[in-house]
């Protein structure tokens, strides 16, 4: 998070897919981590309105080598990697004024520790000392996707776990409502301050 969005919270206006939600108070909401997942529920909510598709993703890591900080720059990075992947899956041409407007919400953040919702993944816990990164990715509901977003990381797991890389699996599972579980989902860790940093939206 730049230090320009920091600054002026919470009466700047937020925006992502042309969804607006603006903060009015600090009465309104009890700190910095509730607001964002107020923000974050009303994509979702926009999303399943309009008929999107909307993912939990989860990904998991080999043991990265080093401090805490160089392990979720690491974390980080790879998933911006699958992002950037991803974008020209989904839309032809992601910089064109068309495409900007085709490109799927990709948000989310470290977490350490179980996962609740996934217990398959739970022998993956002692890997990476427990560090793994939470996705939400809502695709359109016309894409270049010829399969749910499930399917097209299995056909192309190659081109997604690569051996130069440490992601290990790529966990996914499509939601149909709930969008306070989805934003909650993206940032179980919001509380802590020395994340932020590190979140992807």
């Amino acid at each position: 998070m730049n230090k320009k969005y920091r600054s002026n919270f919470p009466i700047q206006t937020l925006k992502a897919e042309k969804i607006h939600y603006e903060v009015q108070s600090r009465n309104n909401l009890r700190d910095f981590r509730d607001t964002e997942i107020k923000w974050f529920e009303g994509i979702a909510r926009k999303a399943f309105d309009r008929k999107k598709k909307v993912y939990l993703v989860t990904l998991m890591y080999r043991q990265i080598p080093g401090a805490l900080k160089f392990k979720l720059e690491r974390m980080l990075g790879e998933a911006k990697w699958i992002e950037a992947r991803l974008l020209h899956e989904v839309v032809r041409c992601p910089t064109s004024e068309i495409g900007k407007k085709k490109r799927p919400v990709i948000f989310g953040s470290p977490d350490c520790g179980k996962i609740s919702g996934a217990p398959e993944l739970n022998c993956y816990i002692s890997v990476n000392d427990g560090w793994h990164f939470h996705l939400v990715i809502i695709i359109p509901r016309k894409s270049r996707l010829k399969t749910g977003l499930k399917k097209h990381f299995v056909l192309k797991e190659k081109a997604y776990l690569k051996p130069d890389k440490y992601l290990l699996r790529i966990h996914v599972k499509r939601v149909r409502t709930k969008p306070k579980r989805v934003a909650r989902y993206a940032f179980k860790q919001g509380s802590r301050q020395d994340l932020r940093d590190y979140y992807l939206y």
